[in-house]
C-alpha cells in the first residue's frame, strides 16, 4: 500500500509564492518564508493601570438647618474637586452633585434641608492620576424653636415678648395680636402696643437664611399666653379726715380745744430710674374754733364749743384753704393724674400741725423738704435697713428723727410756746431740740387697686383709706401737752 508523503507547510508557501509570481509574470524572489498570521479571534486590549491620587484630607461637614458647608484642606497636584451627597439610609434618594470645583477651592455649600444622616463624598481630581476620595457622614440639625418664650405686660395695652437666642438663627418670626400677622424680629425681644384686654396668645419661630434666600428653613412655632389687664388710669390722692385720739395741752387763748391743719410734700417719681417728675407742697385750712377767727382764717370743726374746736374723739373732714372768690372750702387734693403700673409712684410726706398762730416752723419745713425728701428717698421707699425705719403697713413708713423743731430761741415749756408745731415730737434731753417722726406714704397704681379691693393690703380700714398715726412721745413732753392724731389719706380712681 503506497503511503502519501506529507509536504511541509513552508514548502507549500514557497510554492504558492512561486505560483503567484509566475502568474504576475515575474521571477520568484529568493527570500525567507513569511509566516501568515493565525487568527483565533479579535485581539484583547491590554488595560493601563494609573496610580490613585491622594484623597482630600481634613474634610468636615457642618451647617445649619438651611445649608451644609463641606470644607477640606488644600490638596497638592489636584486639577479640581467633585462632591456628591446622598442619604445614608437610602443611597438612591436625594442625590446631588456639585459642579467641578476649581483646584483652589476649599469648601462647598449645599442647600440640604431634610432630616436624617447624609453622606458626602469629596473627590480630588488629578490630571495624571486616578481620583482619590473620602466619605464623611453629616447629621442634619433640625430647626429649633426659641426656648424661654414669655410675655410680660409693661404698660397699658403694651406687652413685651422675649425669648432665648437660637444658635445660627438668622431672624425670628413673631405673630399674634393686635394684628395677628407675622413680623420679622432680628433680636430676641419685641414690644407690642395696642394689645386688647383679655387672654392673648403669641407665636414665635426661628428662621434660617441660606444662599441669599431669606427664610430658607424654619422651625415650628411655639406659643405663650398672657391675660392682658388694665395697667394705667387716672387717680387721685387726698386728705379725707383727721381723728383726735388725744387733744394737746393747747393754750386757751387761741380758742376752745385744739386747732390743727395738715400739710404734705408730694412727689411724683419715675420708678424705673428715680427721676423726679413733679413736686409740690400742699396745706389745708386751719380747723378749729372760729369764734374770733372767721373764714377764711379758719374753718369751723370740732365739738369743743358751738363755734368749733377739736377735742378728743372728734373725727372731722379736712378741707383745703378757701380760695379768693371761691365758693366754700375745697377738698384737700394732694395729687391727681395718670398712673401706670411699674412706671409711676407718688410719695406723700404728710405732717399734722397744732396751730398756735406762727407759721415759722411750717415754712422752715416746707423750704427744707425738697432736699430732705431727695436725701431720704431710699428710706422712704423701704430700701434701707438698720436705720430705724419702720414699715407700719404696706407703703407706709415712719422715719424717726429726721426733722428738728425749736419752739423758741432757748428751751421753754410747750405750754408757753405760741408757735405752730408738728405732732409726733420726741425730746432727747433737756437742752436738745425736739425731733419729729417723719412719715412717707408710697402710692402706686398697684397699691391703690389693692386697697380698693382689699383695704388691709394698704393698711387701710376701709376701701381707699390709709391711716397715718402721729403721736407725741408723752414721756418726754410736759404733762398735758402731748397729743395724738390720726390722719386719713384717701386714694381712688378718677373717671
Amino acid at each position: 500500500m503506497r503511503t502519501k508523503r506529507k509536504v511541509p507547510l513552508a514548502s507549500k508557501t514557497l510554492r504558492m509564492a512561486a505560483i503567484l509570481a509566475a502568474l504576475a509574470g515575474g521571477p520568484v524572489a529568493a527570500q525567507r518564508p513569511v509566516p501568515l498570521p493565525i487568527e483565533t479571534g479579535k485581539p484583547r486590549a491590554v488595560p493601563v493601570t494609573m496610580p490613585v491620587g491622594p484623597p482630600p484630607v481634613g474634610v468636615t461637614v457642618s451647617g445649619t438647618p438651611a445649608q451644609a458647608r463641606v470644607a477640606w484642606q488644600p490638596t497638592p497636584g489636584v486639577s479640581g474637586y467633585s462632591i456628591v451627597r446622598w442619604k445614608q439610609a437610602d443611597p438612591n434618594c436625594c442625590r446631588a452633585q456639585s459642579p467641578i470645583l476649581a483646584a483652589s477651592a476649599t469648601s462647598w455649600d449645599d442647600l440640604v434641608r431634610w432630616s436624617g444622616t447624609w453622606v458626602y463624598r469629596v473627590t480630588a481630581l488629578y490630571p495624571n492620576n486616578s481620583p482619590g476620595f473620602v466619605d464623611v457622614s453629616y447629621l442634619y440639625p433640625e430647626p429649633q424653636p426659641p426656648a424661654g418664650f414669655k410675655a410680660e405686660q409693661t404698660g397699658e395695652g403694651t406687652v413685651t415678648l422675649s425669648w432665648q437666642p437660637v444658635p445660627n438663627a438668622s431672624y425670628y418670626v413673631l405673630g399674634g395680636p393686635p394684628t395677628n400677622q407675622g413680623m420679622r424680629v432680628n433680636g430676641t425681644s419685641a414690644t407690642i402696643t395696642g394689645v386688647p384686654l383679655g387672654n392673648q396668645t403669641w407665636q414665635v419661630a426661628t428662621n434660617y437664611d441660606a444662599g441669599g434666600a431669606s427664610g430658607a428653613a424654619g422651625s415650628q412655632f411655639i406659643s405663650t399666653s398672657l391675660n392682658v389687664v388694665r395697667r394705667s388710669g387716672r387717680y387721685r390722692v387726698w386728705v379725707e379726715s383727721i381723728r383726735v385720739d388725744q387733744e394737746t395741752g393747747d393754750p386757751p387763748n387761741d380758742g376752745h380745744g385744739d386747732e390743727a391743719y395738715v400739710s404734705a410734700y408730694v412727689q411724683m417719681l419715675d420708678r424705673r430710674n428715680g427721676a423726679l417728675l413733679q413736686a409740690a407742697t400742699v396745706r389745708s385750712a386751719i380747723h378749729g374754733d372760729v369764734t374770733y377767727w372767721p373764714a377764711p382764717a379758719r374753718v369751723a370743726r370740732g365739738t369743743a364749743s358751738n363755734m368749733g374746736g377739736l377735742k378728743t374723739g372728734d373725727v372731722i373732714p379736712v378741707v383745703g384753704q378757701a380760695q379768693v372768690g371761691g365758693d366754700g372750702w375745697p377738698e384737700l387734693i394732694l395729687w391727681e393724674g395718670l398712673l401706670t403700673d411699674g412706671v409711676d409712684e407718688i410719695i406723700v410726706w404728710p405732717v399734722l400741725w397744732e396751730s398756735d398762730g406762727d407759721l415759722t416752723a411750717f415754712q422752715t419745713w416746707s423750704q427744707s423738704m425738697p432736699a430732705r425728701a431727695r436725701d431720704k428717698l431710699a428710706l422712704a421707699k423701704g430700701n434701707s435697713t438698720g436705720s430705724g425705719v419702720q414699715a407700719v403697713s404696706t407703703g407706709v413708713f415712719s422715719l424717726p428723727d429726721l426733722r428738728t423743731w425749736q419752739p423758741c430761741p432757748v428751751f421753754c415749756d410747750f405750754a408757753l410756746a405760741h408757735a405752730d408745731r408738728p405732732l409726733g415730737l420726741v425730746q432727747g434731753s433737756l437742752y436738745e431740740k425736739y425731733a419729729a417722726t417723719e412719715w412717707a406714704v408710697v402710692v402706686t397704681r398697684e397699691r391703690i387697686e389693692a386697697s380698693l379691693s382689699s383695704p388691709s393690703s394698704f393698711g387701710g380700714l376701709a376701701p381707699g383709706i390709709i391711716p397715718v398715726v402721729m403721736k407725741d412721745n408723752s414721756a418726754n413732753l410736759t404733762k398735758g401737752v402731748a397729743g395724738s392724731y390720726t390722719v386719713y389719706l384717701g386714694v381712688g380712681r378718677l373717671p
